[in-house]
């Protein structure tokens, strides 16, 4: 069990959300739009990608995406350790709001 938890906050384009060792709690991401986005986080202080430890991939699928009928998914991490940070890279040609808690 976490204690408490750190907010990224709603993010839309790629973030490194912690640059220090870290738990990674859980992910959020919701879409509205019909085109396609692939959220993926990586155990990173930085940018940088090469070497690195891909934690998760999420595909937020092109479709019938609305304000209606929204696409909406939630990843319990259970603390997953992050030993150099958080990076998280947005890519695709839709847009999707993602928030990520980490201790």
């Amino acid at each position: 069990m976490v204690g408490g938890c750190s907010s990224s906050g709603v993010i839309s384009a790629s973030k490194v959300v912690s640059s220090a060792r870290c738990k990674l709690v859980s992910i959020h991401v919701t879409s509205v739009n019909a085109d396609a986005n692939v959220v993926k986080v990586w155990d990173s202080h930085d940018t940088t990608t090469s070497g690195d430890l891909e934690i998760v991939r999420i595909n937020v699928p092109s479709g019938n995406n609305t304000a209606n009928n929204a696409f909406n998914m939630e990843f319990d991490m259970h603390g997953v350790i992050a030993a150099e940070g958080l990076y998280v890279q947005i890519t695709g040609s839709g847009t999707c709001a993602v928030t990520v808690t980490f201790a």
